[in-house]
């Protein structure tokens, strides 16, 4: 849904729901800022607008839920202690082991989530090709064959609101307006993602595809495959962060060895395609 809203006194043009609320996570607008859209009787509050209920409920809950410090009065319920007067008991500071608040992941999160559910796919897909085919082919690697990664993810979201890697990174999908996406939205999302974020994974656009998405993330602003399919991405920040993205860097290179091994049957034919692509490559250098 597009939401209008009022900046330095002048109606601005419609934004995608999904853009107003990252441009209220980076500050640019307020709570207080006001918005219409359609179904609206008069200009609102953007917190008090329908269309944005669900994520001021879901943010003021986990702003209440944040346990980053927290004090508990004791002067009640302490032991006394000898010598000591109750009066003289200052409160005591209760740390917590996990501070959890809703926000926009990082770059590196979304990265890594995204390489982690790849490495997966990819080590079932080479599984199931050793079992199946009996000779090796390298059609089978051709860049198409990342296409079907994003049906994969598709099912997991639509199943679990979040995929393998991004589970383990506090990462979920929602729509704009909270909900869980239909299957065809999420699809949709996962192709523009691969095609568009990353080039089909293996190309020579690649590089320049990734980095254009590293650079969009990093500015705040929703990517272009969430903005198309009217969905976003929830981070469940945690500061053992960086022990999770260890992890998920570890589980990378054991699902990588994995399926490097799994190769093994093929690694003669590997070896021997590749040979000749390199002579074929270096003759035209010569030239």
């Amino acid at each position: 849904m597009d939401i209008y809203y009022v900046t330095d006194g002048k109606k601005q043009p419609p934004l995608p729901t999904v853009e107003i609320i990252s441009m209220l996570e980076r500050g640019d607008l307020s709570e207080q800022t006001l918005g219409w859209h359609r179904g609206c009787s008069a200009w609102l509050p953007l917190k008090d607008l329908p269309a944005l209920q669900s994520y001021f409920v879901r943010n003021d809950s986990a702003q209440n839920k944040e346990l980053d410090r927290r004090f508990v009065d004791v002067t009640e319920t302490a032991v006394p202690i000898p010598g000591a007067s109750m009066e003289k008991i200052s409160p005591v500071e209760v740390s917590f082991l996990e501070e959890k608040t809703v926000s926009t992941p990082p770059p590196s999160a979304r990265f890594f989530a995204r390489a982690l559910d790849l490495t997966i796919y990819f080590s079932l897909y080479v599984a199931i090709l050793v079992r199946v085919c009996d000779h090796f082919d390298p059609s089978y690697f051709y860049i198409t064959c990342w296409l079907p990664a994003a049906l994969f993810d598709s099912i997991c979201l639509k199943i679990l609101g979040t995929t393998p890697g991004k589970s383990l990174l506090g990462i979920s999908v929602v729509g704009d307006g909270g909900e869980n996406p239909n299957f065809l939205r999420l699809l949709g999302r996962e192709l523009y993602a691969i095609i568009l974020g990353m080039g089909l994974v293996v190309s020579i656009v690649t590089p320049f595809c990734l980095l254009f998405a590293w650079f969009n993330a990093r500015s705040g602003r929703p990517s272009y495959w969430d903005r198309k399919m009217k969905t976003r991405i929830i981070w469940e920040k945690s500061f053992i962060y960086p022990v999770r993205l260890c992890i998920v860097i570890v589980l990378m290179m054991v699902i990588i060895n994995i399926g490097m091994q799994q190769l093994e049957p093929w690694s003669a034919d590997i070896l021997k395609y590749q040979e000749e692509h390199l002579a074929i490559l270096s003759q035209m250098l010569e030239k």
